[in-house]
């Protein structure tokens, strides 16, 4: 809650106090702290705090993604938004302004550390008129409820009996995003 509550307040970003919730492997750990502070200042600090996901349905939109079967406007069967450095901030900014009606069930893959997503994904879902929750292996994707990725693990989508599943996995050896977004939207475009 202290860290949700610091990244309202303007955090560009947090890390988990044991660098094993990054990665067990402590060069790798170092690798991705570099990087995330190479990113924050390349965009500045004020910039990496403020929302910058843009829900688009264009395939190359650099933080969300809606994706669908036809590329005609209006015309998609899910929307997609992965997320890292300001992300959380981002998703509290785009999810709040969605209607409680909202037609399109939604997957978030936000680079997190599993001892955060269960609170992250209790705070959306408060914040929110859609319904938010943590994914569970086997979720049924249905209109206005958006699926958190669970951290540490990662998250893919299934057809299977006429209905859209999630897939929970641990994360192979090597990935250095748990959960990334690069797994979980490829196996959404394999869906849709």
């Amino acid at each position: 809650k202290a860290t949700l509550d610091a990244l309202d307040a303007g955090a560009a970003d947090f890390l988990p106090k044991k660098f094993e919730d990054i990665s067990e492997d402590r060069d790798e750990a170092r690798r991705i702290l570099c990087a995330r502070v190479r990113l924050i200042g390349a965009r500045g600090v004020a910039r990496a705090a403020t929302p910058a996901a843009v829900v688009s349905k264009a395939p190359d939109a650099p933080s969300a993604v809606a994706l669908g079967k036809r590329p005609r406007k209006g015309d998609y069967d899910l929307v997609a938004i992965g997320t890292s450095t300001g992300g959380p901030v981002a998703l509290q900014d785009v999810l709040s302004r969605l209607p409680a009606n909202f037609p399109k069930p939604i997957i978030l893959i936000q680079h997190m550390p599993g001892s955060f997503t269960p609170a992250f994904a209790q705070r959306l879902d408060s914040l929110c008129q859609i319904e938010v929750k943590e994914a569970a292996d086997g979720d049924i994707l249905k209109p206005g409820l958006a699926l958190l990725a669970p951290g540490g693990k990662q998250m893919e989508l299934e057809s299977r009996g006429g209905s859209v599943r999630v897939r929970i996995k641990e994360a192979a050896p090597g990935q250095t995003y748990k959960p990334s977004v690069d797994l979980g939207f490829s196996s959404a475009a394999k869906v849709f």
